[in-house]
């Protein structure tokens, strides 16, 4: 994708393996989420404020969390790509982000 990135999912997952490829074959840097903290909208936010990321790699429940507050729509409207897989967003949440302005694509496992 040739975008500095931040992604949530493990390396075992198919869905972070491969976008963690993408980073290495486009010499752009890719951020791992620290597995060893909960996954909670308070972490995403803090490190999408303090990082310029262009592509957001996450599961449905990453994107759930973010967008309960008016930031982190915000911050989720600011990246050039959001992507998610690992399973299917719910419609709602899909509408809710696409009508504020994010640009969502559904990938691996969607």
């Amino acid at each position: 994708m040739d975008m500095k990135a931040f992604i949530t999912l493990p390396l075992y997952h198919n869905h972070g393996i491969c976008n963690f490829f993408r980073a290495i074959y486009s010499g752009k840097s890719i951020h791992i989420y620290n597995a060893d903290l909960p996954l909670t909208q308070s972490y995403l936010a803090t490190i999408l404020r303090q990082h310029r990321f262009e592509i957001f790699y996450g599961v449905p429940y990453a994107l759930k969390l973010l967008s309960e507050t008016d930031e982190g729509i915000e911050l989720l409207k600011q990246l050039k790509i959001v992507m998610y897989g690992g399973s299917a967003c719910p419609d709602a949440l899909g509408d809710l982000l696409v009508n504020s302005g994010v640009n969502l694509v559904g990938h691996y496992g969607a």
